[in-house]
């Protein structure tokens, strides 16, 4: 789950010259009867330094959590609440798990919006994990085109269960129907049959627009 703080309200604190948020975050993971399989919360105090408040405009909380569900039908129930301000905002949000199978699989290609190491209560499994670092998703996923900037992005294979040798990854970029860059991604790490995950990125000065695929 990923908000911006602009869409928080602050309580402003002259005397300290501090901005002080407190918000929490919960969802409700639950089967197609209703059962809730996973509650996963978390309550926020934030603080910051008044001269940030313009800042924090363009910056997002991101609520991740890494769980385990048998395959099946479920539904999320989402809300974040503004302590603050005293409102709820709510979503629900479907989705399915589906059987392991033994046919190859591909991710959809994310765009990052950091990369930092990971905690010490990291839990193995985790898709959001690479290598000892944990990446945070950019929502927005904006390419600004600044010079000199990168435009990370993450993928993850999936290999057949029975394979004995790693699959290859052909990245191609393409522009308005044109091939603009080419990646080669090595996949020999580890067993031939566990996912395995690809980070890279291109300079974002070289993304004029159009439609990329």
């Amino acid at each position: 789950i990923q908000f911006p703080y602009r869409a928080l309200q602050p309580r402003q604190d002259q005397n300290e010259k501090l901005l002080r948020y407190h918000f929490a975050v919960l969802a409700l993971i639950r089967k197609p009867d209703g059962t809730i399989v996973h509650k996963l919360s978390e309550e926020v105090p934030y603080e910051a330094a008044i001269e940030r408040q313009a800042a924090l405009q363009s910056e997002v909380f991101t609520f991740q959590r890494h769980f385990a569900v048998a395959p099946g039908e479920y539904w999320a129930e989402l809300a974040i609440a503004d302590e603050n301000a005293e409102t709820i905002s709510t979503k629900t949000v479907p989705f399915n798990v589906n059987a392991g199978d033994s046919k190859l699989g591909l991710s959809d290609i994310a765009l990052l919006k950091r990369v930092e190491n990971a905690p010490d209560t990291a839990i193995d499994g985790d898709p959001f994990h690479y290598g000892n670092q944990v990446i945070t998703i950019d929502p927005e996923s904006l390419i600004k085109g600044t010079l000199g900037s990168k435009l990370p992005f993450f993928l993850t294979l999936y290999p057949e269960k029975t394979a004995t040798t790693a699959a290859k990854l052909e990245i191609e970029i393409q522009r308005d129907g044109r091939t603009i860059a080419k990646l080669h991604a090595d996949m020999n790490q580890g067993s031939a049959n566990e996912a395995k995950s690809f980070l890279a990125s291109l300079p974002e000065d070289s993304l004029s627009s159009g439609h990329y695929l």
